[in-house]
């Protein structure tokens, strides 16, 4: 944990003023929490003036000018306000102002007012809509502190992704919230957050000053959750109220006093006039009075949600700080009641769990026959571990404890299945056991001790009583196998579940991954089949299905709207359900397509949620897909700071298995190509070549990498090696009539060709990238086809179809903004003279000398110049010389300086 993040903006404000050396009072603004004194303390802390700190006290408001015998006194020095403000440079800060007795506010303002040229600095630090009296007229500026982000929450804890999101949700980014809970969040994300010790004394204090009513109201709102109807929550508080229950009878620490004890007779008389009073709920305006005043004490906030009234706790700790002060029992006694009140089923059976005092059987047997037919996966899962703690005999707690932790997996909630990961280990040894265990360790980096254990648990499985536990044992040797990009063995592993439950409600997971590996391994007609006949025309059900048969058609080339679309219904099903894991590849998936098909906001938009929702992933193999694919449109439009920090995770990403191997690799080259930078892009994909030949990796379309790993040999001047590698992917893409990649090919073969000084092949390969792609919606890519033929004919002298074919591709490129494709058509252009270089003194250097020295100025090697301008390195040697002897400088650096 840090001591400080973020408020930049705030501190360079502070800062500013404190630079003017002169009269000025600004106004930080926030919540409670909101880290106004932690603001203050950073800045003082670097600050050389004399600071003079006082604040406000809620126990001293009454005390007359208590606040400048504060500042007198710390001062040191006179006993005349003004005198003593103006007797150096001075930095005031005032803190807590909403607290300041009215008299010392009069002052204040009094000497503020009559400062001229003095360099006095005032500081006053209060929450929103504190009276401040004439002192908020000489505010000149205002600095309002905004709650932190989930990525400041993250930074000031260093808590995991899904750690931090729930510190953020519960604590509103309050940072004072935020820093008093960080070592307080638990593992199981079923365990509520408790609430911090200030918003516990401000409920109780606030919970104490309310009627009978209005406390009712909103701790069955707490039950019932933060955004519930007032309406549910009213007849909650109302039904619990008809049967005795009041708040008093089951007092809390709200009620006691500051002894503990309860005067004697209290209770029966609150008991009364709760019953009293609740007995108007009937009455929807009572419920609405009621509301008004909880709103008016700070306990909630009334909102409005489908024209109805709702009750919101925010942010939601402060339900926490009210559940605090209620006892156990009447906290069950509400539980109770809600669970007969709601309609969801789910909702009325983790009210029923959360009331149970003890083991139950028939709830428990309730929650497992929810959890065998319910659809969404987390809460299957959240059903059966309340199951399992409800259960009588240890032979019923294990086997629903490991269900549990089943579905958690198969939800993609690999952390939470860690927290109950000792459990199982202390489980009795089962097939089901091992196959959990090792499914823990295939998703983390433990992929060798995943192979041992899956193979124990296909050993002890017995496919004849138990078809079931059999068939996920076998998908997830399977999945095995697809980690180390074996897709034989994936097909086989595959066939083998759905053969053994061909209608388990897993069973569309286990043909998605079959038609993956018949994909791969040339077989498409078989993939789409396979997927077709599994189609039973249930949207919800048939998700996993229809994301793949668009994901197979994208790695196709197909990145039409209609396959586009199958994409993101699929994802947004699939994360509904709770099957984060493919969920989040759909959506990486859904990046590439709208990439492909020139649609980069929509790209941008789904790759920062996949990104959000990926960082929360424990598992590597899925979690690998986000970074490579939100790549993309950063590199194709030099964002190079995103870019570097999106590389840097899939660097930080284990390689244990080869399907890591190949993700990062792709990830690290996508950081150094849009550079033109080929060396670290050789670097970045020899792992993978080193895997090849192998189907999952070669196969066109389903990993953009050949054309990458080509070019970057032609750069490097390895160009039989180039040779022999197109040679391959070539013929494998005109084969499967894969028309994009046989285009991405063919320009990588019209730079060898064109380095090896054979001209015609060159404009042959060139035109071919040209003609197949423009039938395509693939404009960056039918635009880097034309950049590509237009350089080659330049420098054949053809300068107008150059032009032409270049003209064409920057426009493309600008209206995608493209940034570094527009400035390496505007080199081209430039270098054609047909468009006038705008740089002043730069002699006679014809258009060709010019844009060599632009690249050389900005750092570029003359291999990676002539990569560039394919040109051979001799040839920019040569139009180096002329450059330096044209403008009478000998080095590089001169050169940059002088452009």
């Amino acid at each position: 944990m840090v001591d400080f993040v973020g408020r930049e903006a705030e501190l360079r404000a502070l800062g500013a003023a404190l630079a003017a050396a002169c009269p000025r009072v600004l106004l930080v603004e926030g919540a409670a929490g909101a880290g106004k004194t932690a603001l203050l303390d950073r800045f003082v802390a670097g600050a050389t003036t004399r600071v003079v700190r006082v604040n406000g006290e809620l126990s001293e408001r009454a005390v007359a000018l208590g606040v400048v015998d504060q500042l007198l006194r710390r001062a040191g020095s006179g006993s005349v306000l003004l005198d003593v403000l103006c007797a150096e440079p001075t930095v005031l800060v005032v803190d807590d102002a909403q607290w300041v007795d009215a008299e010392s506010l009069d002052a204040l303002v009094f000497a503020l007012r009559r400062l001229v040229a003095e360099p006095v600095l005032t500081i006053v630090c209060a929450r929103p809509g504190a009276p401040l009296a004439g002192l908020a007229r000489l505010f000149d500026t205002r600095l309002a502190l905004t709650p932190f982000t989930q990525a400041e929450v993250r930074a000031l804890t260093g808590l995991p992704d899904g750690a931090a999101r729930r510190l953020w949700e519960h604590t509103g980014g309050l940072p004072g919230p935020v820093t008093a809970l960080a070592h307080a969040v638990p593992a199981d994300p079923e365990s509520p957050l408790p609430a911090p010790p200030a918003t516990l004394a401000e409920a109780a204090c606030a919970l104490r000053a309310c009627d009978a009513d209005t406390r009712a109201l909103v701790e069955a709102a707490a039950v019932l959750g933060s955004g519930c109807r007032l309406a549910d929550a009213a007849a909650l508080a109302h039904t619990e109220h008809e049967e005795g229950l009041s708040p008093s009878m089951f007092a809390g620490p709200a009620e006691q006093t500051e002894t503990g004890a309860e005067p004697a007779g209290v209770a029966k008389t609150a008991a009364a006039k709760s019953k009293e009073g609740l007995s108007l709920f009937r009455n929807g305006d009572r419920a609405l009075v009621a509301l008004e005043a909880a709103a008016e004490a700070g306990l909630v906030v009334a909102g409005r949600a489908r024209g109805l009234p709702v009750v919101v706790f925010d942010p939601p700790m402060v339900a926490a700080a009210v559940l605090a002060q209620v006892g156990p029992a009447r906290v069950a006694a509400l539980h109770r009641h809600a669970a007969a009140r709601v309609e969801d089923e789910a909702v009325a059976l983790h009210h029923l769990a959360a009331a149970a005092a003890g083991p139950d059987d028939a709830l428990a047997r309730r929650l497992d026959d929810f959890a065998r037919h319910r659809r969404e996966r987390p809460d299957a899962a959240s059903a059966l571990l309340a199951a399992s703690r409800l259960s009588t005999t240890a032979a019923e707690r294990e086997d629903r404890l490991l269900r549990a932790v089943d579905w958690m997996l198969l939800a993609g909630e690999v952390a939470w299945a860690r927290v109950h990961a000792e459990d199982v280990a202390r489980c009795a040894v089962s097939a089901r056991r091992e196959s959990i265990l090792g499914q823990l360790a295939v998703a983390g980096d433990r992929v060798r001790e995943a192979g041992d254990r899956l193979a124990v648990a296909w050993e002890r499985c017995d496919p004849d009583l138990e078809p079931e536990v059999a068939a996920t044992i076998a998908h997830r040797n399977a999945f095995l196998a697809l980690v180390h990009l074996k897709d034989t063995e994936v097909a086989d592993w595959a066939q083998r579940a759905l053969r053994l439950a061909p209608h388990d409600r897993l069973s569309v997971e286990w043909t998605a991954t079959l038609a993956l590996a018949l994909w791969r391994q040339g077989r498409r007609e078989d993939a789409y089949a396979t997927l077709e006949r599994a189609m039973v025309k249930d949207r919800e059900r048939d998700a996993q299905l229809t994301g793949m048969r668009a994901w197979l058609k994208m790695a196709g080339g197909d990145v039409g709207q209609r396959t586009r679309d199958d994409l993101a219904a699929a994802a947004e099903t699939e994360l509904k359900l709770g099957a984060l894991e493919i969920g989040v590849v759909h959506l990486n998936v859904l990046v590439r397509a709208h990439f492909a098909a020139g649609a980069w906001d929509d790209a941008t938009t789904v790759a920062e949620r996949a990104i959000a929702l990926g960082s929360e992933l424990e598992d590597v193999s899925a979690r690998v897909f986000v970074w490579w694919a939100a790549e993309l449109v950063p590199g194709a439009r030099g964002d190079w700071t995103t870019l570097d920090a999106l590389a840097a995770r899939a660097e930080s990403e284990p390689t244990d298995a080869p399907d890591r191997v190949l993700a990062v690799g792709v990830a690290r080259a996508l950081k150094h190509h849009p550079r033109g930078d080929a060396p670290p892009v050789l670097e970045a994909l020899e792992p993978v070549a080193n895997l090849t030949p192998n189907g999952a990796i070669d196969e066109p379309g389903f990993w953009p990498w050949q054309h990458l790993y080509a070019d970057a040999l032609i750069a490097c001047g390895r160009l039989a090696d180039a040779d022999r590698f197109l040679a391959r992917h070539e013929t494998l893409a005109a084969a499967r009539d894969h028309h994009p990649a046989t285009a991405r090919l063919a320009i990588s073969r019209g730079r060898l060709e064109s380095a090896n000084g054979d001209r015609d092949a060159a404009e042959c390969a060139f035109t071919q990238a040209v003609e197949l792609t423009e039938p395509l919606d693939r404009p960056y890519e039918l635009a880097h086809a034309r950049l590509a033929l237009g350089q080659f004919l330049r420098r054949e002298r053809r300068r107008r179809s150059a032009a032409d074919l270049m003209l064409s591709a920057r426009e493309t490129f600008a209206a995608l903004n493209a940034a570094p494709a527009v400035a390496r058509c505007d080199r081209e252009l430039g270098a054609s003279g047909l468009r006038p270089y705008r740089r002043e003194d730069v002699g006679a250097l014809t258009p060709q000398e010019i844009t060599v020295a632009e690249l050389v100025a900005s750092g570029h090697s003359n291999r990676e110049v002539a990569t560039d301008l394919q040109l051979s390195v001799k040839t920019v040697e040569v139009h180096l010389t002329r450059i330096y002897a044209k403008l009478g400088i000998s080095s590089r650096g001169q050169l940059a300086s002088r452009l």
